[in-house]
C-alpha cells in the first residue's frame, strides 16, 4: 500500500469505498486505477485485503444488448480490419490499440463493445520525432460482434490473408467502411506548401494483403503498388494510392462523424477546400461505386465532354480555338453552332484572333443591336 493511504484512517476508508463502487461498475483493476488516478498496486491491495475477486470475475466485459447501427458497424469493421485483431474462436476477444491523439475514437469503440470496460493507457518513452505520447489499448470478449466480424470475412491472424465481403452492401455502408480503413491503416498526405497541395495531395492505404486492397480498388479505384519488398524480417507491404485530383474527389464523399479520428478529418478538410484543377483523363476514378454518375459526378475537361456528344455542332479544333484563343466558356464553345450571331462576334475570322476584325460596318452595327451581345463577349 502506498504511504499516502497510511496517513489517516479516514483516507483509507474513503479509498476502499471508491474502489468497491468502481469495481462493481467496471470490474477491472487497471481501469479502476486509471479512473481514480492512483497506482494499480493500491487497487490490487484493496482487492486482496477485502477479498473482492468475486466482483472482478462477475463483472468481466459485458457486451451491450443493443445492436450497433449499420453505418457505425461499417466504420467499426473497417477499423478492426486494419488496426485491430481477433483472438481465437474460444475466447471470442476483440482488441484494438490507438495512439493518444485518437482517445475519443478508442473510447467510442469501447462503448460499442462493452458496457463496463474502459481502454487502458500506456505511456511511451519520449522520442525526438513525436515527443511524449502514449497509447490506448482496448480488449474485450464480445461474442456477437466477434461473429459479425467472422461473417464479414475477418479472421484471427489476418495480416496476410485479410479479405472482406462487400457484395450487396449499400453505398453508405461502403463509404463508412472505407473511412474506417483509412483511419486504421490509411494516411492523408497534405503538403505544407499550398501550391503543392493542388497536385501532390495523396490518400494511401497500406496492407500486407494485396487481395484486400484489390477488393477496395474494385469499388473505389486507385492504384496499387509495392511499397516494401519481402526480406528476412519483413514481408511484402502493398499500398493503394489516390493522388492529386483523385484524392480530392474521394475525400469529398467520405463521411465525417464526431467519433472518427479528428486528426485525419482535419487533413481531409484542408484538401476539400482546394479546387480541382488541371483535369485530365487520369482525374477520373474507375470502380463499381463510380458507375452512378448522377450520385457521384466526377470532374471532366472539355475534351472528355466533347467525346461524349453524339452529334457535335462544331469541330474539335474550333472548340479548342474558342476556349484558348477567345476565352469562351466550355458550354458556349461546345454547344454554340457555327454561323450564329454569337459565334460571329466571338469567332469572326480564322486568320485573326482579334474579335470584330474582318467584319463590315453593317455587320458590326447588327451585332451591336443584337440582344445576344450582353451575354457574349
Amino acid at each position: 500500500m502506498s504511504k499516502r493511504f497510511k496517513r489517516t484512517k479516514e483516507q483509507y476508508e474513503n479509498f476502499k469505498r471508491q474502489v468497491v463502487e468502481e469495481l462493481e461498475l467496471i470490474g477491472e483493476g487497471k481501469a479502476v486505477a486509471q479512473k481514480l488516478g492512483c497506482n494499480v498496486s493500491d487497487v490490487s491491495w484493496v482487492i486482496t485485503t477485502l477479498n473482492l475477486h468475486h466482483l472482478i470475475s462477475k463483472c468481466r466485459s459485458i457486451e451491450p444488448v443493443e445492436e450497433i447501427p449499420e453505418l457505425e458497424l461499417a466504420y467499426l469493421l473497417g477499423l478492426i480490419a486494419t488496426d485491430g485483431c481477433l483472438a481465437s474462436d474460444k475466447t471470442q476477444r476483440v482488441q484494438i490499440g490507438l495512439v493518444e491523439e485518437d482517445r475519443d475514437t478508442v473510447y467510442w469503440v469501447a462503448s460499442k463493445l462493452s458496457t463496463n470496460k474502459l481502454p487502458s493507457y500506456r505511456p511511451l518513452p519520449p522520442t525526438d520525432t513525436f515527443g511524449v505520447q502514449g497509447s490506448y489499448t482496448f480488449g474485450a470478449k464480445c461474442p456477437r460482434f466477434y461473429q459479425q466480424c467472422k461473417d464479414f470475412g475477418l479472421t484471427p491472424k489476418k495480416t496476410h490473408t485479410l479479405d472482406v465481403n462487400l457484395e450487396g452492401k449499400s453505398d453508405e455502408f461502403l463509404w463508412y467502411f472505407l473511412r474506417g480503413v483509412i483511419d486504421g491503416d490509411g494516411c492523408v498526405y497534405t503538403p505544407t506548401r499550398e501550391k503543392e497541395r493542388r497536385s501532390n495531395a495523396c490518400v494511401q492505404i497500406a496492407s500486407a494483403s494485396k487481395v484486400f486492397l484489390k477488393k477496395i480498388q474494385l469499388y473505389f479505384g486507385g492504384t496499387i503498388s509495392l511499397t516494401t519488398k519481402e526480406s528476412e524480417n519483413k514481408s511484402n507491404l502493398w499500398g493503394l494510392y489516390f493522388k492529386g485530383n483523385l484524392a480530392k474527389t474521394l475525400i469529398k464523399h467520405l463521411p465525417q462523424e464526431d467519433y472518427m479520428m479528428s486528426r485525419k478529418t482535419n487533413k481531409m478538410n484542408i484538401l476539400t477546400d482546394i479546387p480541382i484543377s488541371h483535369i485530365t483523363s487520369r482525374s477520373t476514378l474507375k470502380g463499381i461505386i463510380w458507375d452512378n454518375l448522377e450520385k457521384y459526378p466526377q470532374p471532366k475537361n472539355w475534351k472528355m465532354r466533347y467525346r461524349e456528344i453524339e452529334n457535335p455542332v462544331v469541330s474539335f479544333n474550333q472548340v479548342k480555338h474558342r476556349i484558348f484563343d477567345y476565352g469562351w466558356s466550355e458550354d458556349d464553345a461546345l454547344f454554340t453552332p457555327t454561323g450564329t450571331i454569337a459565334n460571329r462576334q466571338k469567332f469572326p475570322n480564322k486568320k485573326s484572333k482579334e474579335p470584330g476584325r474582318g467584319l463590315s460596318h453593317k455587320q458590326i452595327q447588327e451585332l451591336s443591336e443584337s440582344p445576344l451581345e450582353d451575354g457574349v463577349g
